[in-house]
Protein backbone atom coordinates (compact mmCIF):
# COMPACT_ATOMS: atom_id res chain seq x y z
CA UNK A 1 0.00 0.00 0.00
CA UNK A 2 1.14 3.52 -0.82
CA UNK A 3 0.09 6.39 1.44
CA UNK A 4 0.81 10.04 0.69
CA UNK A 5 0.92 12.29 3.74
CA UNK A 6 0.35 16.00 3.18
CA UNK A 7 1.14 18.86 5.55
CA UNK A 8 2.27 22.40 4.87
CA UNK A 9 5.18 22.19 7.32
CA UNK A 10 7.74 19.39 7.25
CA UNK A 11 9.33 20.10 10.60
CA UNK A 12 8.00 20.13 14.15
CA UNK A 13 6.21 23.46 14.40
CA UNK A 14 3.27 22.49 16.58
CA UNK A 15 0.87 19.76 17.54
CA UNK A 16 -0.28 19.07 13.97
CA UNK A 17 3.27 18.31 12.88
CA UNK A 18 3.84 16.08 15.91
CA UNK A 19 0.79 14.00 14.94
CA UNK A 20 1.88 14.02 11.29
CA UNK A 21 5.34 12.63 11.97
CA UNK A 22 4.01 10.11 14.50
CA UNK A 23 1.66 8.75 11.84
CA UNK A 24 4.52 8.71 9.32
CA UNK A 25 6.73 6.67 11.66
CA UNK A 26 3.95 4.22 12.54
CA UNK A 27 3.02 3.62 8.92
CA UNK A 28 6.64 3.01 7.94
CA UNK A 29 7.07 0.60 10.86
CA UNK A 30 4.02 -1.30 9.57
CA UNK A 31 5.62 -1.73 6.17
CA UNK A 32 3.57 0.91 4.35
CA UNK A 33 5.28 2.91 1.60
CA UNK A 34 4.95 6.50 2.77
CA UNK A 35 5.34 9.56 0.56
CA UNK A 36 5.49 13.23 1.54
CA UNK A 37 4.09 16.46 0.12
CA UNK A 38 4.84 19.74 1.86
CA UNK A 39 6.43 23.17 1.53
CA UNK A 40 10.12 23.97 1.24
CA UNK A 41 11.72 25.39 4.38
CA UNK A 42 15.22 25.58 5.81
CA UNK A 43 14.08 23.63 8.89
CA UNK A 44 12.64 20.73 6.90
CA UNK A 45 13.54 17.17 7.77
CA UNK A 46 14.96 14.97 4.96
CA UNK A 47 12.49 13.52 2.45
CA UNK A 48 12.94 11.49 -0.74
CA UNK A 49 10.05 13.50 -2.19
CA UNK A 50 11.39 17.00 -1.52
CA UNK A 51 11.73 17.78 -5.24
CA UNK A 52 7.94 18.01 -5.37
CA UNK A 53 7.67 20.33 -2.36
CA UNK A 54 6.11 23.73 -2.97
CA UNK A 55 8.19 26.92 -2.78
CA UNK A 56 8.21 28.48 0.66
CA UNK A 57 5.21 30.76 1.05
CA UNK A 58 5.67 33.88 3.18
CA UNK A 59 2.42 35.82 3.35
CA UNK A 60 4.10 38.60 5.31
CA UNK A 61 6.88 39.26 2.79
CA UNK A 62 5.09 40.45 -0.34
CA UNK A 63 4.82 44.19 -0.81
CA UNK A 64 3.31 46.42 -3.46
CA UNK A 65 -0.01 46.00 -5.22
CA UNK A 66 1.21 43.16 -7.47
CA UNK A 67 2.65 41.21 -4.57
CA UNK A 68 -0.49 41.61 -2.49
CA UNK A 69 -2.71 40.45 -5.35
CA UNK A 70 -0.55 37.36 -5.89
CA UNK A 71 -0.63 36.69 -2.16
CA UNK A 72 -4.42 36.85 -2.12
CA UNK A 73 -4.73 34.47 -5.07
CA UNK A 74 -2.21 31.95 -3.71
CA UNK A 75 -3.90 32.14 -0.31
CA UNK A 76 -7.11 30.81 -1.88
CA UNK A 77 -5.76 28.63 -4.71
CA UNK A 78 -2.04 27.87 -4.96
CA UNK A 79 -1.42 27.00 -8.62
CA UNK A 80 2.15 25.81 -7.97
CA UNK A 81 0.95 23.44 -5.24
CA UNK A 82 -1.69 22.01 -7.59
CA UNK A 83 0.83 21.52 -10.39
CA UNK A 84 3.47 19.83 -8.23
CA UNK A 85 0.87 17.73 -6.41
CA UNK A 86 -0.46 16.56 -9.77
CA UNK A 87 3.08 15.66 -10.89
CA UNK A 88 3.71 13.71 -7.68
CA UNK A 89 0.51 11.72 -8.09
CA UNK A 90 1.34 10.98 -11.73
CA UNK A 91 4.76 9.68 -10.74
CA UNK A 92 4.06 7.79 -7.51
CA UNK A 93 0.37 6.77 -7.76
CA UNK A 94 -0.58 6.57 -4.06
CA UNK A 95 -3.57 4.55 -2.92
CA UNK A 96 -4.51 6.87 -0.05
CA UNK A 97 -3.85 10.58 0.51
CA UNK A 98 -4.02 11.78 4.12
CA UNK A 99 -4.20 15.55 4.40
CA UNK A 100 -3.28 17.36 7.61
CA UNK A 101 -2.81 21.15 7.71
CA UNK A 102 -3.04 22.31 4.10
CA UNK A 103 -4.81 25.67 4.45
CA UNK A 104 -3.37 28.83 2.86
CA UNK A 105 0.09 27.54 1.84
CA UNK A 106 -1.01 24.39 -0.05
CA UNK A 107 -4.76 25.13 -0.18
CA UNK A 108 -7.65 22.63 -0.22
CA UNK A 109 -7.67 22.77 -4.04
CA UNK A 110 -5.31 19.77 -4.02
CA UNK A 111 -8.09 17.60 -2.54
CA UNK A 112 -9.93 17.67 -5.88
CA UNK A 113 -6.76 16.58 -7.69
CA UNK A 114 -6.41 13.52 -5.46
CA UNK A 115 -10.02 12.58 -6.17
CA UNK A 116 -9.48 12.88 -9.94
CA UNK A 117 -6.69 10.33 -9.61
CA UNK A 118 -9.03 7.95 -7.82
CA UNK A 119 -7.20 8.11 -4.49
CA UNK A 120 -9.00 7.54 -1.23
CA UNK A 121 -8.82 10.78 0.73
CA UNK A 122 -8.92 11.63 4.42
CA UNK A 123 -8.22 14.88 6.26
CA UNK A 124 -7.38 15.32 9.92
CA UNK A 125 -8.88 18.54 11.28
CA UNK A 126 -6.36 19.88 13.78
CA UNK A 127 -8.37 23.07 14.39
CA UNK A 128 -11.68 24.77 13.54
CA UNK A 129 -10.60 26.17 10.17
CA UNK A 130 -13.23 24.28 8.16
CA UNK A 131 -16.04 25.86 10.19
CA UNK A 132 -14.38 29.15 11.21
CA UNK A 133 -12.41 31.29 8.71
CA UNK A 134 -10.14 32.56 11.53
CA UNK A 135 -9.52 29.06 12.97
CA UNK A 136 -10.59 29.56 16.60
CA UNK A 137 -14.39 29.96 16.95
CA UNK A 138 -13.64 32.78 19.36
CA UNK A 139 -14.65 36.44 19.20
CA UNK A 140 -14.09 39.05 21.90
CA UNK A 141 -13.18 36.33 24.38
CA UNK A 142 -16.34 34.27 23.78
CA UNK A 143 -17.21 31.19 21.73
CA UNK A 144 -18.55 32.28 18.35
CA UNK A 145 -20.35 30.19 15.72
CA UNK A 146 -21.62 33.08 13.62
CA UNK A 147 -20.05 31.69 10.43
CA UNK A 148 -21.64 28.30 11.09
CA UNK A 149 -25.10 29.69 11.74
CA UNK A 150 -24.90 32.36 9.08
CA UNK A 151 -22.57 33.76 6.46
CA UNK A 152 -18.78 33.34 6.41
CA UNK A 153 -18.74 37.08 5.78
CA UNK A 154 -19.22 37.48 9.52
CA UNK A 155 -15.44 37.08 9.75
CA UNK A 156 -15.09 40.31 7.77
CA UNK A 157 -18.01 41.97 9.56
CA UNK A 158 -16.44 41.43 12.98
CA UNK A 159 -12.79 41.87 11.85
CA UNK A 160 -11.95 38.44 13.28
CA UNK A 161 -8.36 38.30 12.04
CA UNK A 162 -6.30 40.53 14.33
CA UNK A 163 -8.92 43.29 14.02
CA UNK A 164 -7.76 43.87 10.44
CA UNK A 165 -10.33 44.60 7.73
CA UNK A 166 -7.93 43.51 4.98
CA UNK A 167 -6.93 40.19 6.58
CA UNK A 168 -10.50 39.42 7.59
CA UNK A 169 -11.72 40.20 4.07
CA UNK A 170 -9.24 37.69 2.66
CA UNK A 171 -10.41 35.01 5.08
CA UNK A 172 -14.05 35.58 4.14
CA UNK A 173 -13.15 35.45 0.44
CA UNK A 174 -11.27 32.20 0.98
CA UNK A 175 -14.16 30.65 2.93
CA UNK A 176 -16.60 31.73 0.22
CA UNK A 177 -14.45 30.05 -2.44
CA UNK A 178 -14.34 26.84 -0.41
CA UNK A 179 -18.13 26.87 -0.13
CA UNK A 180 -18.34 27.22 -3.93
CA UNK A 181 -15.61 24.70 -4.79
CA UNK A 182 -16.83 22.21 -2.13
CA UNK A 183 -13.34 20.73 -1.78
CA UNK A 184 -13.99 19.38 1.71
CA UNK A 185 -17.06 17.56 0.41
CA UNK A 186 -14.81 15.59 -1.94
CA UNK A 187 -13.12 13.85 1.00
CA UNK A 188 -13.89 10.22 1.83
CA UNK A 189 -13.51 10.84 5.56
CA UNK A 190 -12.52 13.47 8.12
CA UNK A 191 -10.70 12.69 11.36
CA UNK A 192 -11.46 14.80 14.43
CA UNK A 193 -9.26 14.62 17.57
CA UNK A 194 -12.23 15.46 19.81
CA UNK A 195 -15.96 14.86 20.03
CA UNK A 196 -16.62 18.60 20.36
CA UNK A 197 -14.81 19.41 17.13
CA UNK A 198 -16.68 16.58 15.41
CA UNK A 199 -19.99 18.13 16.47
CA UNK A 200 -19.00 21.42 14.84
CA UNK A 201 -17.75 19.74 11.65
CA UNK A 202 -20.94 17.78 11.04
CA UNK A 203 -22.93 21.00 11.29
CA UNK A 204 -21.20 22.14 8.08
CA UNK A 205 -20.03 18.95 6.34
CA UNK A 206 -23.04 16.67 6.32
CA UNK A 207 -22.06 14.35 3.46
CA UNK A 208 -18.64 13.13 4.69
CA UNK A 209 -18.13 10.70 7.60
CA UNK A 210 -16.37 12.36 10.56
CA UNK A 211 -14.68 9.98 12.98
CA UNK A 212 -13.09 10.81 16.34
CA UNK A 213 -9.51 9.59 16.74
CA UNK A 214 -7.79 11.22 19.69
CA UNK A 215 -4.17 12.27 19.46
CA UNK A 216 -1.88 9.56 20.78
CA UNK A 217 1.17 9.55 23.00
CA UNK A 218 4.30 7.43 22.91
CA UNK A 219 3.90 5.10 25.87
CA UNK A 220 7.14 3.25 25.11
CA UNK A 221 9.35 5.99 26.52
CA UNK A 222 10.67 5.41 30.04
CA UNK A 223 9.07 7.33 32.89
CA UNK A 224 11.47 8.95 35.32
CA UNK A 225 11.08 9.43 39.04
CA UNK A 226 7.70 11.10 39.52
CA UNK A 227 7.99 11.62 43.26
CA UNK A 228 7.67 15.31 44.12
CA UNK A 229 5.46 17.69 46.06
CA UNK A 230 2.98 17.96 43.18
CA UNK A 231 2.19 20.75 40.75
CA UNK A 232 -0.21 21.80 38.02
CA UNK A 233 1.17 21.41 34.49
CA UNK A 234 0.06 23.01 31.22
CA UNK A 235 1.58 21.51 28.06
CA UNK A 236 0.77 22.93 24.65
CA UNK A 237 0.99 25.81 22.22
CA UNK A 238 0.97 29.15 23.99
CA UNK A 239 -1.69 30.98 22.01
CA UNK A 240 -4.70 33.04 22.96
CA UNK A 241 -7.33 30.43 22.15
CA UNK A 242 -5.74 27.86 24.48
CA UNK A 243 -6.70 29.90 27.54
CA UNK A 244 -3.26 29.68 29.11
CA UNK A 245 -3.24 33.35 30.16
CA UNK A 246 -6.59 32.86 31.90
CA UNK A 247 -5.18 29.77 33.59
CA UNK A 248 -2.17 31.70 34.87
CA UNK A 249 -4.34 34.53 36.18
CA UNK A 250 -6.71 32.10 37.90
CA UNK A 251 -3.79 30.25 39.45
CA UNK A 252 -2.51 33.44 41.05
CA UNK A 253 -5.89 33.99 42.70
CA UNK A 254 -6.12 30.52 44.21
CA UNK A 255 -5.16 29.82 47.79
CA UNK A 256 -3.09 26.65 47.55
CA UNK A 257 0.56 25.64 47.82
CA UNK A 258 0.89 23.86 44.47
CA UNK A 259 2.90 25.60 41.74
CA UNK A 260 1.88 25.91 38.09
CA UNK A 261 4.39 24.98 35.38
CA UNK A 262 3.79 26.03 31.78
CA UNK A 263 5.64 24.10 29.08
CA UNK A 264 5.35 25.10 25.44
CA UNK A 265 6.04 27.82 22.93
CA UNK A 266 3.98 30.13 20.78
CA UNK A 267 2.84 33.73 20.29
CA UNK A 268 2.13 34.29 24.00
CA UNK A 269 5.44 32.98 25.33
CA UNK A 270 7.21 36.33 25.70
CA UNK A 271 4.04 37.97 27.02
CA UNK A 272 3.73 35.30 29.71
CA UNK A 273 7.40 35.66 30.63
CA UNK A 274 6.88 39.42 30.97
CA UNK A 275 3.64 39.21 32.98
CA UNK A 276 4.81 36.33 35.13
CA UNK A 277 8.62 36.67 35.38
CA UNK A 278 10.53 33.69 36.73
CA UNK A 279 11.31 34.00 40.43
CA UNK A 280 9.04 37.01 40.93
CA UNK A 281 5.60 35.41 40.56
CA UNK A 282 4.74 32.95 43.33
CA UNK A 283 4.44 29.30 42.31
CA UNK A 284 4.40 29.92 38.54
CA UNK A 285 7.06 29.27 35.90
CA UNK A 286 7.05 29.29 32.08
CA UNK A 287 9.56 26.69 30.99
CA UNK A 288 9.26 27.14 27.20
CA UNK A 289 9.43 24.29 24.70
CA UNK A 290 10.49 20.91 26.04
CA UNK A 291 11.41 17.76 24.14
CA UNK A 292 9.10 14.80 24.28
Amino acid sequence: MKVLLVNKFFFIKGGAETVYFQERDHLKAAGVQVMDFSMQHEKNLPSNYAKWFVSNVDYHGNSGIGGKIKTAIDFIHNAEACRKFNDLLLSEKPDIVHFHNIYHQLTPSIIAIAKRFGCKTVLTAHDYKIVCPSYTMLRDGHVCDACLKGSVWNAFRYRCQEGSAGKSLLLSLEATWQDIARNYHKLDAIVSPSAFLREQLIRKITDVPVEVIVNGIDDTKPIGDTRDDGYFLFIGRLSREKGVATLAQAHQQMQHPLPLKIAGDGPLYQDLRTRFPAGRVPRLSAAGRRSQ
